[in-house]
C-alpha cells in the first residue's frame, strides 16, 4: 500500500527491537543530557531547541515520545533552566 505524505498512520511504523523506554526513563535521560550539555551551551553561546513531536503519539515502537504536549515542554525548561534551552516551533 501506497502511504500519502500527509497522513501518519501508527500502523505503517515497524515495531523493530528497540529497547523499550517508559516516559520516566525518557525524562530522566533528557534530565541527564541537558545537566551535562547546557553548560557547554551557555559557554560558547550555542542555544539548544526541542521540536514537539509529531504527531504527538505517546510512544512508538515501545519507546516512550516525551514532548507531546504544552505541559511537557514546561516540565522541559525546568528540568535544568537556562536563557540557552528553548522551544522551537515551525
Amino acid at each position: 500500500m501506497e502511504h500519502p505524505n500527509s497522513a501518519f498512520d501508527i500502523e505503517w511504523v515497524p515495531d523493530g527491537e528497540r529497547q523499550p523506554k517508559t516516559d520516566d526513563e525518557m525524562w530522566a535521560n533528557l534530565k541527564r543530557f541537558l545537566e551535562e550539555i547546557t553548560p557547554v551551551a551557555e559557554e560558547v553561546g550555542v542555544r539548544v531547541g526541542l521540536h514537539p513531536y509529531d504527531p504527538p503519539v505517546p510512544a512508538i515502537s515501545g519507546v516512550a515520545r516525551i514532548m507531546r504536549s504544552p505541559e511537557a515542554f514546561r516540565k522541559y525548561l525546568d528540568l535544568v533552566p537556562s536563557d540557552n534551552t528553548g522551544v522551537v516551533v515551525c
